[in-house]
């Protein structure tokens, strides 16, 4: 536990810290412990804390809080002169430089309540007081010390909070469990709870607390679930001390081995809490309480196993709540190439039917991250396009564009090739209809320039089709959808969208674009009056222009 950590992983635990841990004054000799050592030492840290990060960022900030251990004050100021040195230099505040090590940090400062300056601490952190730095730690600390088990060093926390041992236990157990299950066998589980036991009011049992807090512990255990390694569905240790949990809780034998068959009773149990495990991550990924943002990194994590743990059947009827999340997480930076491995994880979990139904929603949300991080994005369009190419192919057509990149050729060519037999002029144009009603503006603009085309290479066709339609039959009612929206689109916010707007208008109408443009509020509100009167003129104008425009196929 005294060991130094680097930033947390994905899982939620520390990756290995680098070889050596921090300089501390008492692992030096005694010939080397001076008065001016350490301000030779802290200057160091600080500028090796300013050019470092993650791993060597962690060594130098923890080596420079344990050369607070010291009377002198002009060591003190040293070390917070330096923490700043180190926050300023990287742009961030002391506490956001804190929070990716809050685990090892906490812990460090909670075994040297006695001997630490925290009101400074706490001031450089802008806390008011210690205790408020140590409340908001608390899911780190109580683990801690009760691992330890020593029963004087949780008097003297309670003490320092101004709190009852109780209540602090109380409402805190979820976290003290939670804290336990990826470091303990489940034999020092047990020994663990049975020590807090005596700490709850009343007469009760580990079962009754299990059972009591079985909410708030599976919430928090998601945050552990996540793969220690890409290869693996999820962390295994974590599942197991869960199933030590559930044994405990429903009372089965204690020596039950985690089988296939009991890992189906694991599902069980877990699927009643799947809804507010949903809504808990999705908190946590919406919170801007600083504190929760090294949460992130492990809620993603933890949603790659809680996926893969719970398979196809149960993320496909909960895919609009994860979908919602997935979307969420990749709108932000830092998570954005994680993010993409959670979509991974997400698609591959759907049943095929669903995926079917969502595979343009998919397509289109992942389109910004392509532009950013390509080497990401790409596993997850080639499982939807190559790997899956024969049970998806009958939903390609509602795939109206990808940008035309070397990264994406293999795949635009299967899209070319599931889509060059497109049917009727009728079933064309209903298709691309759907493109331009589609909320993804580059859809909308690809859904268009193809409209610009198909009427310029079916001109004679469109005008044979408009002439033997009356007013009741499907082409004319086609054609007053189509001529209604594309009017709408002429008010669109984007210029181009609204300029291919008017070019199909008057293409399909026979109305002059540069008329139409400058009136597009007055013609919006008449649009359906408009359209079916001017469905003879379209025709007219199709037949008898269909030489003259033969020029403009590929404009």
């Amino acid at each position: 536990a005294a060991a130094a950590e680097p930033a947390p992983t994905t899982s939620g635990e520390a990756a290995s810290p680098c070889s050596a841990g921090p300089v501390v004054l008492s692992s030096l000799p005694a010939s080397l412990r001076s008065v001016t050592l350490p301000e030779t030492l802290i200057p160091t840290l600080g500028w090796l804390g300013c050019y470092s990060k993650d791993s060597f960022l962690f060594f130098a900030i923890l080596g420079l809080l344990q050369h607070l251990h010291t009377d002198v004050r002009s060591v003190q100021a040293l070390v917070f002169e330096n923490i700043q040195r180190i926050s300023q230099f990287k742009g961030e505040q002391p506490l956001d430089l804190f929070l990716p090590y809050l685990p090892r940090i906490s812990q460090l400062l909670v075994d040297n309540l006695a001997t630490l300056p925290l009101s400074g601490l706490a001031m450089l952190l802008d806390f008011a007081k210690p205790s408020d730095f140590f409340n908001k730690t608390l899911k780190y600390t109580l683990p801690y010390l009760v691992q330890k088990g020593k029963a004087e060093a949780i008097d003297e926390f309670a003490q320092f909070l101004d709190v009852n041992k109780s209540d602090l236990f109380y409402e805190n157990f979820c976290h003290v469990v939670v804290g336990l299950i990826p470091v303990c066998t489940p034999s020092e589980l047990d020994r663990h709870l049975a020590f807090v036991l005596p700490y709850f009011k009343g007469e009760t049992t580990v079962q009754d607390s299990i059972r009591s807090h079985s909410q708030n512990i599976i919430h928090h255990w998601v945050l552990h679930l996540g793969p220690k390694k890409p290869a693996q569905p999820y962390n295994q240790t974590v599942v197991e001390g869960l199933w030590h949990l559930i044994k405990i809780d429903r009372g089965y034998d204690p020596d039950l081995p985690l089988t296939d068959h009991n890992l189906g009773l694991l599902r069980d149990y877990l699927k009643p809490k799947l809804l507010s495990i949903c809504w808990f991550i999705n908190a946590k990924m919406s919170s801007c309480d600083r504190f929760d943002g090294p949460d992130k990194l492990p809620v993603l994590g933890g949603l790659i196993g809680l996926m893969n743990l719970m398979g196809p059947p149960n993320v496909s009827a909960l895919r609009v709540k994860l979908f919602a999340i997935l979307k969420l997480a990749l709108n932000t930076e830092p998570l954005r190439r994680l993010a993409c491995r959670v979509w991974h994880v997400f698609v591959a979990n759907l049943e095929l039917p669903v995926l079917k139904t969502m595979l343009s929603q998919v397509v289109v949300t992942l389109m910004p991250a392509l532009e950013v991080v390509p080497d990401a994005v790409l596993p997850v369009y080639d499982y939807l396009f190559v790997q899956n190419r024969e049970e998806l192919r009958h939903s390609f057509r509602d795939i109206f564009w990808l940008p035309d990149i070397p990264a994406l050729a293999q795949i635009n060519a299967i899209l070319r090739a599931e889509n060059s037999d497109s049917g009727s002029l009728p079933d064309q144009l209903q298709h691309v209809l759907r493109g331009l009603r589609h909320e993804s503006m580059p859809v909308c603009l690809q859904a268009l320039k193809q409209l610009r085309n198909l009427l310029n290479q079916e001109q004679n066709q469109l005008g044979l089709l408009l002439l033997e339609s009356t007013e009741a039959t499907a082409p004319e009612q086609l054609f007053h959808e189509l001529t209604s929206t594309l009017i709408l689109g002429c008010s669109a916010n984007n210029r181009e969208a609204a300029r291919l707007s008017a070019e199909c208008l008057g293409k399909v109408g026979a109305i002059d674009p540069s008329r139409l443009l400058p009136r597009v509020g007055a013609g919006a509100s008449g649009s359906s009056s408009s359209s079916s009167s001017s469905s003879t003129a379209a025709a007219a104008a199709a037949t008898g222009s269909s030489t003259s425009n033969n020029h403009n196929n590929n404009n």
